[in-house]
């Protein structure tokens, strides 16, 4: 039963995710978010996001 339990909180934390993004992104606000390094210009956005709060954040 944990198995399960662990997909539906994994479930629910990424759509709340995903309301919160498309909000701001309708306010016009660009979200920092972490992506993949598989993606065009991926590795450059983490960069990015690791020189600004990785002093803040030590596990990035």
């Amino acid at each position: 039963m944990a198995a399960a339990s662990v997909i539906i909180n994994s479930f629910i934390l990424h759509s709340i995710e995903l309301e919160i993004a498309s909000k701001m992104l309708s306010d016009g606000k660009e979200p920092e978010v972490w992506q993949s390094i598989n993606v065009p210009g991926g590795r450059e956005s983490n960069e990015s996001l690791r020189r600004k709060y990785g002093q803040i954040i030590k596990y990035i």
